[in-house]
């Protein structure tokens, strides 16, 4: 698709779980093949969804639509998240305007990530923090579907002086944690914890590249070069010499 691609991941993931089904999103055979069938022709890459359960509510609506629909609406609004961060931080709408059409905005509509989202909850955080901290703290704690960016965000804040939004921040995220529970069992957890995060650990750990192929850094394009290896094997060498 020109747009859009790893909305296949988001859309599946809500569409899954409005039948029930969220034991396919820890089989990455039977989740793919479902890709294959459901549009009509095999994955280029391999899709896994990677995302914590309580990332799902967010998408069941998207999961109802018709997947052409969700994708138009997926992108209008990120796009619309891009352009009221912009605003946010500039107050020029001329600005705003502008800095949709830029490179990595481009990407992230034909990638089909939630980057604008992810863009204005942290804009948010970081701009508004000090005054408002309550409201503050409900965006670090949606961006926890995003893990690791929250923890990253709630690490530089507690460092600023900001503790009171990441103090609303940790109820407000074990309440999405618990109404996920509650609307999808603890099962989907479980799958989170003992099966998603070790997997991609060991994607990241292993640098497997079929995987990180869209990984931007110098680290991994050095990596990519095949300039250096991973440490442990370094250390073996080392350890021959």
């Amino acid at each position: 698709a020109p747009i859009g691609r790893d909305c296949v991941n988001f859309w599946l993931g809500g569409h899954l779980a409005l039948q029930d089904r969220l034991d396919l999103l820890i089989d990455p055979q039977g989740y793919n093949a479902l890709i294959a069938q459901m549009f009509g022709h095999n994955p280029l890459d391999e899709f896994v969804f990677s995302y914590p359960p309580h990332a799902l509510m967010f998408l069941l609506p998207f999961g109802a639509m018709p997947f052409g629909a969700a994708v138009l609406l997926w992108t209008a609004l990120n796009l619309y998240c891009v352009f009221r961060a912009v605003e946010l931080m500039r107050g020029r709408l001329e600005l705003a305007a502008l800095a949709c059409l830029g490179p990595a905005v481009l990407m992230m509509v034909v990638y089909g990530h939630f980057d604008g989202f992810l863009a204005l909850l942290a804009t948010f955080v970081l701009i508004e923090g000090h005054r408002r901290p309550r409201l503050a703290g409900l965006c670090l704690a949606l961006m926890t579907v995003k893990p690791q960016l929250a923890l990253m965000f709630g690490v530089y804040l507690l460092l600023i002086g900001h503790w009171r939004v990441v103090a609303v921040s940790v109820p407000a995220t074990l309440a999405l944690v618990a109404i996920s529970m509650i609307t999808f069992g603890l099962r989907p957890w479980e799958d989170f914890i003992t099966w998603t995060v070790p997997y991609h650990a060991e994607l990241i750990s292993g640098f497997v590249l079929s995987q990180l192929k869209s990984t931007i850094s110098l680290y991994a394009g050095v990596r990519m070069l095949g300039l250096i290896g991973p440490l442990d094997a370094r250390l073996d060498d080392r350890a021959c010499w």
